[in-house]
């Protein structure tokens, strides 16, 4: 038996216009049994399950999965690496959003050779020699399916994540002994695994590792302990869970509660705050639409519980910390709020013009008025030969003894 066992979950994203329909052969729609459905709901609330969870086909997320089952190999730098590969997954969201994912096992002694294939497969950078098998069986399935969706013929390997340059990552390393690591190793494990950045093994020194006060001030705040024999880990990039001697029944339960559900729910809002954020810039002298989108989203997609336990909220917690979600509703609340003060003073300034419109009319009747009155008291033709002179005069006369007057009044203040 080895050391460690390493599950992980490449993910990535894209969006489409057209209805979301999946019927090609290769492709095979889940749902929950009625068993795992009534399982989950007493866990779950109900509305979160709606959105997140293929119960039915009334559900709002749908599942595709392209079965694999396969042993890779891929060459990194020259050494070959292996790894099965289970299968790839598609969610079908709400607002035009599809997510995916490529699962993997692998087993080992080494952790560096958890963090170097995933380093290297979430690049999206790929060597049609030295990782020609896990295109065929991963990557090229999903650029089917994307093309299918966009009305194209061909796309790259850089068009599945259409925000950044590499696919997200949900993983969890299980230690079958007992390392006897202090708090301190056992943090910097958890960070270099989550970063996939070396991994500094016992007896190691890693000059150019991360500093012991960057990883302080990421762990502080987005480290997870609740049980001593787990942590869990959320970075923008990643969500990592490193276990030791935890039994298979647990970890698949993480694997279809905390990634299926949890993780790929949050990336669900993280993609769309996103690309919502960057659509109100791009539109912002038109924004009332997006307002109302925004709007239909948080009714349906936004959830203040999901779970009826206290586990799943901190899992959820850990996760939006590391996804940096609260920065992308705040970020979207500004621009709506500033939204909102361009438009009431675009409505400010037509009220304005209309009140000095009616302004002018209501002046024009007052001033004809006076005129009228006058050349009662006055009749005008017995100064100036016609009415009309005299009509002329008197307007004239009153609107540059206003315009005065009105001119000292402001000149004063």
């Amino acid at each position: 038996m080895s050391t460690y066992n390493h599950y992980a979950y490449l993910c990535g994203h894209f969006t489409t216009k057209k209805e979301i329909r999946i019927s090609d052969n290769e492709w095979e729609q889940t749902t929950y049994s009625t068993e795992k459905a009534q399982e989950y709901s007493k866990f779950f609330y109900k509305e979160f399950l709606e959105l997140q969870a293929p119960c039915s086909s009334a559900s709002l997320c749908k599942h595709y999965l392209h079965k694999v089952d396969k042993n890779i190999g891929i060459q990194i730098n020259g050494k070959n690496y292996g790894f099965t590969l289970k299968g790839v997954k598609l969610y079908a969201m709400p607002f035009g959003i599809v997510l995916f994912s490529i699962e993997m096992e692998n087993s080992s002694d080494n952790l560096n050779d958890f963090t170097n294939i995933l380093f290297s497969l979430r690049s999206l950078n790929y060597d049609s020699i030295e990782q020609a098998e896990f295109i065929k069986e991963a990557i090229d399935p999903i650029k089917k399916i994307y093309c299918q969706l966009k009305d194209i013929d061909e796309c790259g390997f850089s068009d599945l994540v259409e925000n950044g340059n590499k696919m997200k990552i949900f993983q969890i390393v299980n230690s079958n002994i007992s390392e006897g690591l202090t708090k301190e190793q056992r943090i910097r494990r958890l960070y270099e695994i989550a970063s996939t950045s070396r991994v500094t093994l016992e007896g190691e020194k890693n000059p150019t590792g991360s500093s012991d006060e960057y990883i302080e001030k990421i762990t502080s705040t987005n480290r997870l302990s609740v049980f001593k024999n787990w942590d869990a880990l959320g970075l923008l990039d990643s969500f990592t869970i490193y276990s030791t001697q935890t039994e298979d029944k647990l970890i698949n339960q993480w694997k279809s509660s905390y990634f299926e559900l949890i993780y790929l729910h949050a990336l669900f809002k993280k993609v769309y705050l996103f690309d919502l954020n960057n659509r109100f810039r791009e539109n912002s002298t038109c924004v009332a639409n997006l307002e109302k989108e925004y709007e239909n989203f948080e009714q349906e997609c936004c959830f203040h519980k999901i779970s009826y336990n206290f586990l799943p909220h901190e899992i959820l917690k850990t996760i939006n910390s590391g996804l940096e979600i609260d920065e992308e509703n705040k970020q979207l609340g500004e621009i709506l709020v500033k939204s909102n003060e361009r438009r009431k003073k675009r409505n400010e300034n037509k009220v304005n013009m209309l009140l000095l419109g009616l302004s002018a009319l209501t002046i024009s009747s007052a001033l004809f008025d006076l005129a009228s009155l006058l050349d009662q008291m006055f009749p005008y033709t017995n100064y100036f030969e016609a009415a009309t002179y005299g009509y002329r005069l008197v307007i004239t006369l009153t609107v540059i003894i206003v315009g005065t007057i009105t001119y000292l009044l402001f000149r004063r203040k």
